[in-house]
């Protein structure tokens, strides 16, 4: 009987963590939306700044949108400015893949950001992907991000779409 509850609360266990792989679109303040998976839930603590922030800490995957007021400063250099944050929080950063694209009419500079960080008493892989975008009245940051290659791998897929729906309303 001890066997059977045992094994009754573990299906019960494993059938809570199960998502329906549906994807919903989350509007902000009526400045912006972005498409995310139902795994993703809602958090308050990955960045005060953030006007939308999501994170699955079981899966390790993050997603933040930052707007910044268009105040007498060239694309350019706020492109420089929103990537050297995470470039100094990691060791050994590297910028790779960084590219000039046309996201939903918007102007954006994609930069694909990776380096290591600590996690616990060991060093381990961290990889962002960000993009600086030149909206109508604001420039946006939206940065996605996951630790390990494998994460990377599996989920890389998703944390793309999420950016990649990003769109000005």
């Amino acid at each position: 009987m001890k066997n059977f509850s045992l094994l009754l609360l573990i299906i019960m266990f494993l059938s809570a963590c199960t998502y329906k792989n549906e994807w919903h679109q989350v509007p902000v303040q009526n400045k912006f939306s972005v498409e995310l998976p139902d795994y993703m839930k809602e958090s308050k603590k990955l960045r005060a700044d953030a006007s939308l922030q999501y994170e699955n800490r079981y899966r390790n995957t993050y997603i933040i949108v930052i707007e910044h007021d268009k105040i007498n400063i060239p694309f350019n250099e706020f492109v420089n400015n929103s990537i050297n944050p995470i470039t100094k929080y990691l060791d050994k950063p590297a910028i790779t893949d960084s590219m000039n694209i046309t996201l939903n009419n918007l102007p954006t500079r994609v930069n694909k950001i990776m380096g290591e960080m600590e996690s616990g008493d060991e060093k381990e892989n961290i990889y962002y992907t960000h993009y600086s975008i030149d909206g109508k009245k604001k420039y946006y940051e939206v940065c996605t991000w996951t630790r390990g290659p494998k994460r990377l791998d599996q989920y890389g897929k998703d944390l793309q779409r999420m950016m990649d729906s990003f769109k000005e309303i």
